[in-house]
């Protein structure tokens, strides 16, 4: 089911068009990966959809909410920006109290939630130090817990990754994977491999148009279908190398290229489906030792330096 649907998005920036007729949804309980460089439009686009930009014109629906009904929207949803907005001179209590209180009213809920999340933080012996004595990844910690403490259905996530160390990077990482069950995530980044290993869905922009969007394994596969993979098969003797390249020439199998020098023999291969058993089989019939294979499946990465076009 799909919980943001957006149609013809468009945003302009004095004669700037920042977003350029953008449509997508995003589905309950997944992890949508917004990617691009820096002046993409990822963050316009997500402070539009959280209220804190107007668009020029395009739908938007948010859990069945016109956008402009964004009051009825906003206790729904959390947004952890891109640059730490916190009250320096609070505790990090006190932060997560003022900016949870915005949203829970009642005192005996919100202690209970402050509780809830600085536990899943491991935070709550530092919760009566002065933010502005924090580091870097303890201030985006409290800034990721002021989000959550309000259990939004919709966590907004700007570049959260940005400018932290290694080991709050991977406690972040761990988080999301864990939230994806209860709520559904927007996700920001310029990191490719981030959105491989997180998102579900990745919707690339450029310069406020989408040149690549859909499910990360399905983008893969379709791309080995286009492109094909590449695997090398390494062999003990030289003259078997060639041996097998003739062979080869004479299947029906889908190789679009063969290379081969020594020992190793490099194929491309359009067939997804062909894989280690496949050489085994003929390493059986042609009775040819075969002594390693690698079978080098391309990454988003790579499909990204194939597609994109500056």
């Amino acid at each position: 089911m799909s919980i943001i649907k957006v149609k013809n998005l468009t945003k302009k920036f004095d004669k700037k068009i920042a977003v350029d007729n953008l449509s997508f949804e995003v589905e309950e309980n997944q992890i949508f990966g917004l990617l691009g460089t820096n002046g993409a439009g990822k963050s316009t686009i997500i402070n539009i959809l959280t209220g804190l930009l107007l668009p020029d014109s395009g739908k938007i629906k948010i859990l069945d909410y016109d956008i402009k009904s964004i009051e009825k929207i906003r206790k729904n949803i959390a947004l952890v920006p891109q640059s730490i907005s916190l009250y320096e001179d609070l505790t990090i209590y006190e932060n997560i109290e003022f900016f949870a209180g915005m949203y829970i009213t009642d005192n005996k809920k919100l202690n209970e939630s402050i509780e809830k999340t600085t536990q899943q933080f491991k935070i709550k012996n530092l919760l009566h130090k002065q933010v502005g004595n924090l580091s870097g990844g303890y201030k985006r910690i409290t800034s990721i817990a002021c989000a959550l403490a309000i259990n939004p259905k919709i966590l907004f996530f700007d570049e959260p990754l940005t400018g932290i160390d290694i080991h709050t990077n991977q406690m972040i990482l761990q988080m999301l994977q864990q939230l994806r069950k209860k709520m559904t995530i927007i996700f920001t980044t310029h990191s490719i491999k981030e959105a491989e290993n997180l998102c579900d869905y990745v919707f690339f922009i450029d310069k406020g148009k989408c040149f690549l969007q859909g499910k990360t394994n399905n983008i893969i596969q379709n791309f080995v279908k286009q492109y094909g993979q590449n695997i090398i098969i390494k062999f003990d003797n030289p003259k078997d190398t060639h041996k097998i390249e003739k062979y080869f020439k004479k299947s029906n199998l889908s190789i679009s290229k063969m290379k081969y020098s020594g020992k190793n023999l490099q194929l491309n291969v359009l067939d997804p489906n062909f894989g280690i058993k496949d050489i085994f089989n003929l390493s059986k019939k042609t009775s040819i030792d075969v002594c390693d294979i690698q079978i080098k499946q391309p990454n988003l990465e790579s499909v990204f330096n194939k597609v994109y076009k500056k």
